[in-house]
């Protein structure tokens, strides 16, 4: 653990306070999932690697959701914390929202499915 905190600390990875909306907190994730994989860090370290960066609200959330973790006897896998962090940062309306407002690109005077569909024909 020792040495992949020492690596995780020449990266410089982003700290996340839980503010700046469902875009912010999907950068933040992206980042640490992007440094998490360049420094090879065992499955069983990232958790705590990633959580080290939360600050403010942002770890208050994850000390109340650890903890309800345990109680549930939820392993605290990467996986696990990705959802979870999602759940609370990037909910189910802004998901549809970004969802819509992808459908809504254009490509060439075409909107995303008509540009798909041609491009699988």
């Amino acid at each position: 653990m020792a040495n992949s905190m020492n690596v995780m600390a020449a990266a410089n990875p982003p700290k996340f306070r839980g503010d700046g909306g469902p875009a912010a907190a999907d950068l933040w994730l992206q980042a640490m999932e992007k440094i998490l994989g360049a420094i090879h860090c065992p499955e069983d370290e990232m958790v705590t690697l990633a959580t080290y960066q939360l600050l403010g609200d942002a770890e208050y959330w994850w000390g109340n959701t650890s903890v309800l973790m345990e109680g549930a006897y939820e392993e605290f896998t990467w996986g696990n914390f990705k959802r979870k962090f999602l759940s609370k940062n990037f909910s189910e309306t802004a998901r549809e929202r970004y969802g819509e407002e992808f459908l809504k690109l254009t490509q060439g005077g075409m909107n995303v499915e008509a540009y798909a569909k041609k491009f699988e024909s």
